[in-house]
Order: structure tokens, then C-alpha cells, then sequence
């Protein structure tokens, strides 16, 4: 329990209005341009390009030693990722902060505090 009670006598109490949920940006459309670029287009206007060469034959990802595999994915229904198979997806939300240069996560270090 929470500093040795039982959780059910731990009540949250929340003042003011509930937030509201985060929305993360959600892939409608992925196609294959070249050999393993992906271009992505997002639910709130974005559209960009994401090069994945650099991941080709690197574990998992020597499933896209033939190029072919590559071409072979699908969307989740959601727009949260983009499969290829049970072992190799890419997220959506990170392909969008590759695009964007934003950092949806608020999980990046900023060159101010990693030099501190």
C-alpha cells in the first residue's frame, strides 16, 4: 500500500477541472518513397519525409534486407504505428518528431541542461 496503508484507504483528491487528455498528432496516410523513405502525412496538416536506410540489416530490420519487405506494412487503425510485422514497427509519434523537430515526449536533454 501507499506508505504502508491499505490502498483502499488512499483517497485522490483532484481540485479543479479534470485536464484534458493529451492528443498526439496520428498518421492518415504512409507511402514508400524511394527505397526506404517514408513519407507520412499527419491529422493535424503535417506531412514530411523519414529516411530509415540507416536501420537496414540491423537486427530485427535485416527484414528489410530485400526492399521488397520494406513496401510490405500497414497502418494500425489507430495512426499510432506503422507495422511490418510482429517484430518491426516504427511509431508514429516518433517519425513525426524526426519530421518536426519537435519533442512530443518531453524527454529530450536541451543543450542548455546537458552542459550544467
Amino acid at each position: 500500500g501507499v506508505l504502508g496503508r491499505d490502498p483502499d484507504e488512499v483517497k485522490v483528491e483532484w481540485w479543479g477541472e479534470d485536464p484534458e487528455p493529451i492528443k498526439y498528432p496520428q498518421a492518415t496516410k504512409v507511402e514508400v518513397r524511394d527505397r526506404y523513405r517514408l513519407y507520412l502525412e499527419y491529422d493535424d496538416g503535417v506531412r514530411g519525409e523519414v529516411d530509415l536506410s540507416h536501420l537496414v540489416g540491423k537486427g530485427v530490420f535485416a527484414l528489410w534486407n530485400d526492399p521488397e519487405n520494406f513496401a510490405r506494412f500497414r497502418l494500425d487503425a489507430g495512426g499510432d504505428g506503422i507495422i511490418w510485422s510482429e517484430h518491426v514497427d516504427a511509431s508514429a509519434m516518433h517519425l513525426y518528431e524526426r519530421i518536426t523537430g519537435q519533442d512530443l515526449h518531453g524527454l529530450a536533454v536541451s543543450a542548455d541542461a546537458a552542459a550544467d
